[in-house]
């Protein structure tokens, strides 16, 4: 089984492209950077992303709204968040630690995020993907991911090359300095719920916007023997789904994926199904080639969609 920081950087590797720019619009991005508002730019969701998909659900430092956890999303707060969890390793603050650093006692490494600031506001965060090609024992080069970036007008991330130097007392990134860097074997991961992250192999593809926006809400499903469940699709391509008598509760969450005039939704536990929208409000599908079922929407209440804490919320139902 591969280290935490072997599964960092073959995540970031399964979504970016090896070269150019993986950009909004495209589904890998819209899933990492999903609860992006439009303020500043998406550079901080990254590591957030990394992090959770590898299993961390400390509620202090994952900035990401996933309902069946305890992580929410605050708007603003991806580098406060980061700068005052206490595996971060302070070179702003700490002359032991820049002394360390210069030693070589500790350093960066592989799926920990460097925290950099430049003059006035602005802050920048990557992760790094290797332990640097270092020419001298104070000048390198990391590679690394980073979003926060512009492609085609757009935001963006990319995989791509990082210099450092220790000069004047700090160390630069072009011109700004770094503050200090995320240590993951300080932070608490439990196992992934992921059997089989399907969404990967579509991160570089696109989807009609309207078909996305069709998609969006909770939907109440029922088959025709009568049985009634709910599904409820966010942004990011994320759904989870619920019983109809405790649509209060979340069963178990997923990916779904839209491609032309379709959905596979590929459940954390290994399910598959297939869903057709046939207009905004309704829907026909089938589970895993075993049943067909019929949806209508019944929500886009984000109050209801954005109620659910580590798998409990005001309920899927509440709009009926």
């Amino acid at each position: 089984m591969p280290s935490l920081r072997d599964m960092a950087v073959e995540l970031v590797e399964s979504y970016f492209p090896t070269e150019g720019y993986l950009r909004h619009g495209q589904i890998g991005f819209d899933h990492i950077c999903k609860d992006y508002t439009g303020g500043g730019t998406t550079c901080g969701f990254l590591p957030f992303w990394i992090w959770w998909h590898m299993g961390c659900r400390d509620a202090k430092l994952i900035n990401r709204y996933e309902p069946d956890t305890g992580c929410t999303y605050k708007d603003g707060a991806n580098m406060s968040r980061m700068h005052a969890h206490n595996a971060f390793v302070h070179l702003d603050s700490s002359k032991a630690n820049n002394v360390a650093f210069l030693n070589s006692t500790i350093f960066p490494r592989r799926g920990d995020a460097i925290m950099i600031k430049g003059q006035g506001d602005s802050e920048h965060v990557f992760v790094v993907l290797d332990e640097g090609s270092w020419e001298t024992a104070t000048a390198g080069t990391w590679r690394i991911a980073e979003t926060g970036q512009k492609n085609q007008g757009v935001e963006a991330g990319h995989i791509a090359d990082h210099s450092v130097e220790y000069k004047g007392g700090k160390w630069m990134i072009g011109k700004r300095w770094m503050l200090g860097w995320l240590d993951l074997d300080k932070v608490r991961f439990d196992k992934p719920p992921v059997a089989e992250d399907r969404l990967a192999d579509y991160s570089e593809a696109t989807a009609a916007k309207s078909l996305i926006q069709r998609v969006k809400g909770i939907w109440r499903v029922k088959t025709t023997a009568g049985t009634v469940w709910y599904y409820m699709f966010l942004k990011g391509f994320r759904v989870f789904w619920a019983l109809g008598q405790q649509p209060k509760l979340i069963q178990n969450g997923g990916y779904w994926i839209p491609q032309n005039d379709q959905v596979t939704i590929y459940w954390d536990d290994g399910g598959v199904e297939s869903m057709w929208p046939s207009s905004d409000k309704a829907a026909s599908g089938n589970a895993d080639n075993q049943f067909d079922w019929n949806a209508v929407k019944v929500s886009m209440d984000g109050t209801i969609m954005h109620s659910f804490h580590n798998s409990s919320g005001i309920g899927m139902g509440a709009a009926v």
